[in-house]
């Protein structure tokens, strides 16, 4: 994994609470953060922007996480996984995991997850990280298993790639949707979205796992370096990632 990626995976441990020197900094429990530029849309399978990965780690999750003192890849939303053969992996799946609309976490929304990836007429960017991936079959609500077109080494390193997003918004909500209003699994919810502004993001206190150390996170989109310094100065935000050399 690039420096790069490990640090972007850095701070969103940051806010997520794994650094949480700065809350008592804070006030009202919330924790600001600049970024330079608004993301693309709240539809990361359709969105090439680092500004969405980073906003998208704290509404979703993944079927499996990296974690940031070992660099290992390890459980999430699947609890474990396995290789049956050259070009079938079965994977167990968390239960008790709702989504932000209160609906449970099933191998259903694996399946719709990554059929809407792989579906050729959706134009997803995110694709291309899983075009190895031939079909995803239930085998029962919490078990699924990846049928790929050859042996796949990185099959597991691609799990960390990919949202999980519901079925049922697949189906009833659509695309467009889907792009203004995210339903995840996550550790915050979308609270408010002022594009190319902010983005106010609150604690999702039915999370499955940890709690993040803030209550609100307030995402400032703030185009200049320079300013973003003199905000951190001023006790405006309490994080930026534009810091110069």
């Amino acid at each position: 994994m690039s420096r790069t990626s490990l640090a972007l995976l850095a701070l969103v441990a940051f806010v997520l609470g794994a650094t949480v020197a700065a809350s008592a900094q804070t006030k009202d429990d919330t924790v600001v953060y600049a970024l330079q530029s608004d993301m693309q849309n709240w539809d990361p399978p359709n969105s090439v922007l680092r500004e969405s990965i980073i906003l998208g780690y704290h509404v979703f999750d993944h079927l499996a996480a990296r974690d940031l003192k070992t660099g290992k890849v390890g459980p999430s939303l699947a609890t474990s996984w396995k290789a049956l053969d050259d070009t079938t992996w079965e994977l167990k799946l968390r239960k008790g995991v709702r989504f932000h609309n209160g609906d449970p976490f099933t191998a259903r929304d694996v399946k719709a997850t990554f059929d809407r990836v792989l579906d050729e007429k959706n134009k997803l960017t995110a694709r291309g990280n899983h075009a190895k991936i031939k079909s995803v079959e239930i085998v029962d609500d919490f078990t699924v298993r990846f049928k790929t077109d050859g042996p796949y080494p990185l099959f597991v390193e691609r799990l960390t790639a990919q949202v999980m997003q519901s079925d049922k918004v697949i189906r009833e909500k659509g695309h467009e949707w889907m792009q203004e209003n995210p339903v995840g699994t996550g550790p915050y919810k979308l609270a408010k979205w002022a594009k190319k502004q902010e983005h106010l993001l609150v604690r999702n206190e039915d999370y499955w796992g940890a709690k993040p150390a803030f209550k609100h996170l307030r995402v400032r989109i703030i185009p200049e370096t320079a300013t973003q310094i003199a905000e951190l100065i001023s006790g405006g935000v309490d994080v930026i990632k534009a810091v110069p050399p």
